[in-house]
């Protein structure tokens, strides 16, 4: 098993969250999931 290491940051007041990580595999799923999702409203 591989360790992924990643820091989300949450922001209740906001309903935003920032994700960082180093592993090029999961940026690019979380970037897909952007696109893929871009279309919810957010509020």
């Amino acid at each position: 098993m591989e360790l992924v290491k990643a820091i989300v940051n949450y922001n209740a007041g906001e309903r935003t969250a920032t994700v960082y990580t180093r592993d090029k595999a999961v940026m690019r799923k979380l970037d897909k999931l952007v696109a893929d999702f871009s279309d919810i409203p957010t509020s």
